[in-house]
């Protein structure tokens, strides 16, 4: 039998080698052992195919270096790690920790620690080794390189919290992690993983133990549903969800600080004149390093484009190798361990759909965006094809497919490019290019910020529907002002006007201030040069904004956030106790030009709850002291709370994507 605990202690695995007698153990080990964790361990989870029962397993959780705690109370755990003194944040620290980041990034190079955690991964997701290594082990270590030579991490204050929770729910576990904590690693920040599934075990397990292993801190929690709501109550603490929204929408309700790095859907584009041959070997490479747990994958091609794509495909995928899964070789496990959803394969057999199957994975051709499975959670190595035939319908198509993470577009003219890009909401896009992962981005989107602990809810009552049709059409206001080009210029003439009014006259520094920042408004910025092009940081708005607001005193804080709301192409509906400065405010808004994004309806408990139920309000900022009368929907993505001192909250009032332009030329104009 292979001693799996000597390979995580370091020593080297003879995985890989020309003979293949300790492939054939492997195998014989890896379908012959049931390996569940005894109750008393994590209360009865299965941490992956690698941990042995009995005494090796106790053996291997005693001896490793990771602090693994399946026990006890979660806060009781985070308190034990937490240091007793604030620890001043100096060059000498951080050149400390840059130098345990640079040797994790060795390590993750080394040959013996990427075949051990590629096997982990590839016995776990189904996946081929050799994918494991190339599309995530490989970009993982980039980012611990990356973020070890970064000197503006150096800073003399430190994060406002010093430990970071990372629920691991993703099919790329390591290179979720890795993308996540090395920026706050390099910060000072002490990391906790916590696998929220069976799945995802193992691999935190040895990647924790590399970190260990580096010098860097980093612990490993066992996950459970439950276990994954008392960490969310844990105050002063970053929790990190690598998954899906889904998976983080039920846990914002805590007091800690939550973020999603989103592992959702993949869609490859190909417009009119797209290069077809890579667009293909793009769709097929999501497809072959996928698992059978991943949300699945679209093809959307231009109906002139449709036949070209199809037989190349085809062609393509019926040349894929399938195999053993151990097999060096292959593009696609023929392991029945890892088979699609069941629930996707009796759907498709009631289709009369074209579909080829090689190994685990199949194609589906001719599929219609009102097919149900387009709507659902995972759909493991399944790749549908979809056609369209004008952007607009590209962009309905696009809007209709839930969870998308990631889209790679491919399309020869630029200008056509950004057209699409500027009107979809997803947070990583490849233009002519796939998953060419950049290190030195914030991939983390804000699912809940929030300096109050805890939101009152007041129950019982009833909406004021009469308010639906009127956030209806705002929200139709909202979708128009956002593609509008010149928002900076109106909302000058706005500002310039509260200048010459009698109420504002003590206001005049502020709004100077803001009528600096309106002008000085840019919609993209070109952040950085890729190896073969440049990445954008691109912003959209967040959508339709309620404000909240029981203190009707607070003029500065209320100009403040509609002129930032306004900018980045939000429209507001304000909530207010003292109707009389906001309905001034519309007025003037009116008076130079701008659209109805702006309008007001008394503060009380009826509308509020109209404001929390319509599906069109995308964020809540709240002023003073308010009770929210009912909980927010999940249509509800951010919950922010202010205060006088709010230059911040310009982050709060768009969404951020990032770009990577396969090339530079021209993308400024």
């Amino acid at each position: 039998m292979v001693n799996i605990l000597e390979a995580v202690k370091g020593a080297i695995l003879d995985y890989g080698t020309a003979s293949m007698e300790t492939d054939l153990i492997l195998k014989d080990w890896i379908a012959t052992s049931p390996l569940q964790v005894p109750a008393s361990h994590g209360e009865g989870t299965k941490w992956g195919k690698f941990l042995m029962i009995g005494s090796v397993h106790k053996e291997l959780a005693n001896d490793i270096a990771i602090l693994k705690s399946v026990e006890g109370d979660f806060e009781k755990f985070v308190e034990a790690l937490r240091p007793r003194s604030q620890e001043e944040w100096t060059c000498t620290k951080w050149l400390e920790i840059s130098r345990h980041m640079a040797e994790a990034g060795k390590l993750l190079n080394q040959a013996e620690n990427q075949r051990l955690l590629g096997l982990a991964l590839s016995t776990t997701f189904g996946k081929p080794l050799r994918y494991c290594i190339q599309y995530e082990l490989a970009p993982a270590a980039s980012y611990w390189n990356y973020y070890a030579d970064q000197l503006d991490s150096c800073s003399p204050t430190q994060m406002r919290n010093n430990i970071a929770v990372v629920v691991v729910g993703s099919t790329n576990p390591v290179l979720a992690v890795s993308r996540a904590i090395a920026p706050l690693v390099a910060k000072g920040m002490s990391i906790i993983l916590v696998a929220e599934n069976d799945q995802a075990a193992m691999p935190c397990l040895l990647i924790g133990e590399l970190l260990n292993k580096a010098g860097l801190k980093c612990s490993v929690y066992a996950g459970s549903h439950e276990r994954l709501k008392e960490i969310t109550a844990v105050d002063h603490i970053d929790v990190i969800i690598c998954g899906s929204y889904d998976q983080a929408v039920i846990l914002r309700n805590g007091s800690s600080n939550l973020k999603l790095d989103l592992d959702g859907k993949k869609a490859v584009v190909v417009m009119e004149s797209g290069d077809c041959d890579a667009a293909v070997d793009a769709a097929l490479t999501a497809l072959k390093t996928s698992s059978y747990m991943s949300p699945g994958f679209y093809l959307v091609v231009q109906d002139s484009m449709l036949e070209e794509v199809d037989w190349r495909l085809k062609e393509r995928f019926n040349a894929s190798r399938t195999g053993e899964l151990l097999d060096k070789t292959i593009d696609f496990t023929v392991d029945s361990r890892f088979p699609c959803p069941s629930k996707v394969t009796e759907y498709l057999q009631t289709t009369k759909l074209d579909i080829l199957t090689v190994g685990n994975a199949r194609v589906v051709f001719d599929a219609q965006p009102s097919m149900p499975l387009t709507q659902w959670e995972k759909l493991g190595q399944t790749l549908l094809v979809f056609s369209y035939r004008s952007s607009a319908e590209l962009l309905t198509l696009l809007g209709n497919f839930s969870g998308l993470s990631e889209i790679s577009l491919w399309c020869e003219k630029q200008s056509v490019a950004l057209h699409i890009v500027n009107q979809i909401q997803v947070p990583r896009i490849w233009v002519n290019g796939f998953a060419s992962y950049e290190p030195g981005f914030d991939h983390l989107l804000p699912i809940k910020e929030s300096k109050r602990e805890k939101f009152t809810f007041v129950e019982g009552g009833k909406a004021n529907t009469s308010l639906y049709p009127i956030l209806d059409g705002l929200r139709s206001a909202q979708r128009s002002w956002a593609s509008q080009g010149n928002r900076n210029v109106l909302i000058t003439k706005f500002l310039k006007q509260l200048l010459v009014q009698e109420s504002f006259s003590t206001k005049t520094d502020l709004l100077l201030e803001l009528i600096t920042a309106s002008s000085r408004d840019v919609g993209k910025i070109a952040v950085s040069s890729a190896k073969r092009g440049v990445v954008f940081e691109l912003t959209d708005p967040v959508g339709l904004i309620a404000v909240i607001a029981s203190d009707g005193d607070r003029l500065d804080l209320l100009v403040r956030i509609i002129t930032l709301a306004l900018l980045k192409g939000n429209a507001l509906m304000l909530c207010n106790v003292q109707n009389t400065v906001a309905q001034t405010l519309v007025k003037i808004a009116k008076d130079v030009g701008l659209p109805n994004v702006i309008l007001t309806c008394t503060l009380n408990d009826d509308n509020n709850r109209a404001l929390l139920n319509h599906h069109g309000v995308r964020m809540l900022v709240l002023c003073g002291d308010v009770s929210l009368p009912s909980q927010p929907g999940d249509h509800v993505k951010k919950i922010l709370e202010v205060d006088t001192k709010c230059n911040w909250t310009v982050d709060h009032f768009v969404v951020h994507k990032w770009v990577w332009m396969a090339t530079g030329e021209g993308l400024a104009n």
